[in-house]
């Protein structure tokens, strides 16, 4: 088949919304944000600067910018990832201790929300496809010492192509 008289097409909408939402629905939401950002970026803005640097007369596109849902998560200082990982080094740190951080760095912010519901502690993000409602449930492991040596041990075992990656693991699982 002749390649210019192909279309393609990305199915970014992998983006789901479960009753109950946990640490890893937020990696994998994340991750698409991260696509949707991407998609945006090459897709509207990248075309809208080469039309205008070209003087193509053209209506400009209508569309979310999903950066301010990035920033919430990853951004150096006080994004939720960045929060999360400070909050681990503390022993003594607790659900409500990680959401109350949470709440403090984000309030007043147009896409999170706090939400407390039953015994259940939530907080909500506006994300580019809609509303979700996180858990927060920090379980600390007996030993973390001990898990970080093991975690460390097994990952310098593998190697791909000579090449050895070094990883730092945090001290706490995530449960839903």
């Amino acid at each position: 088949m002749d390649p210019s008289l192909m279309i393609g097409i990305l199915d970014i909408f992998g983006f789901e919304i479960f009753q109950t939402n946990s640490f890893e629905q937020l990696c994998i939401n994340f991750a698409n944000e991260k696509l949707q950002q991407h998609f945006n970026e090459n897709t509207f803005k990248l075309e809208e600067e080469l039309y205008k640097s070209e003087e193509v007369p053209f209506e400009p596109s209508n569309y979310i910018d999903n950066q301010a849902v990035l920033d919430l998560i990853e951004k150096k200082g006080s994004g939720m990832l960045v929060l999360l990982d400070e909050e681990l080094k503390y022993p003594r740190s607790t659900d409500e201790t990680f959401l109350s951080k949470l709440v403090k760095t984000h309030a007043g912010h147009a896409r999170f929300e706090e939400r407390v519901k039953g015994k259940k502690t939530q907080f909500i993000l506006k994300h580019y496809a809609g509303e979700v409602a996180y858990e927060v449930c920090i379980v600390r492991l007996p030993s973390t010492d001990l898990f970080k040596s093991y975690i460390n041990i097994t990952m310098s075992s593998i190697s791909a192509d000579g090449y050895r990656s070094k990883y730092h693991f945090p001290y706490a699982v995530f449960l839903s």
